[in-house]
């Protein structure tokens, strides 16, 4: 669940107060606490004598288990320490695991400030978005797709699922080039699909038969 905790805040005007805050947030269970992050609203609290909005930065433990993130978020200023919060977080992860009675097949995320997060964040939905458009034009047009796990879509910043032509006449490569180019000429707005257009197009290192060994990993 979703946990807060008191903070004493001193305000600019020199008032001193206590504010409740989050320490950990869990998506599966309150999904409105993403919005409030999302929009800049999280651990903001207004000082009691002047009304001045204070951001509270603080240590953070973001659960979104669906998606398979669990993120320990802590103070933008502690970066410089990075060595030291990573062992931290190995054991707090630890620790996370004992108390849900549940061991998991992925790594944390180490992050510093909640912007970190957001643009993250932001960035799985922009994913996400292009991921449900990309299926309907997969079944309107009758292609097929490969579809990607949520870890290798994030791994691999590419939407969930890989159109494809099926042609016995070209190899996996071409009906690959063939399905993202017919979905980008009909919308030119899929920028995933076209940065994964580019790098096959382009990168003459970029190997198609790895990019499929790492999808099913």
């Amino acid at each position: 669940m979703s946990l807060t905790k008191l903070r004493e805040i001193q305000c600019d005007c020199g008032e001193m107060f206590t504010a409740e805050i989050y320490g950990s947030i869990n998506i599966g269970q309150n999904p409105e606490l993403k919005e409030l992050l999302l929009a800049g609203e999280l651990n903001v609290v207004s000082c009691n004598k002047c009304g001045n909005i204070i951001f509270v930065e603080d240590f953070l433990l973001y659960l979104d288990l669906k998606q398979e993130i669990i993120a320990f978020v802590y103070p933008l200023e502690l970066k410089k320490q990075k060595e030291t919060y990573e062992q931290s977080m190995a054991e707090n992860f630890r620790i996370v695991q004992k108390d849900m009675n549940k061991k998991f097949d992925y790594k944390p995320m180490l992050l510093f400030g909640l912007e970190e997060l957001i643009e993250i964040l932001n960035a799985e939905l922009e994913l996400e978005d292009e991921t449900q458009i990309l299926e309907y034009m997969v079944n309107e047009f009758k292609m097929s797709s490969i579809k990607l796990s949520i870890r290798s879509s994030r791994k691999l910043k590419l939407p969930g699922i890989i159109p494809y032509i099926p042609d016995k006449k070209h190899e996996m490569k071409q009906q690959i080039i063939n399905g993202l180019q017919k979905i980008i000429n009909f919308s030119p707005d899929m920028i995933n699909c076209k940065k994964l257009l580019d790098k096959i197009n382009t990168d003459t290192t970029f190997n198609i038969e790895e990019l499929l060994d790492k999808i099913k990993k």
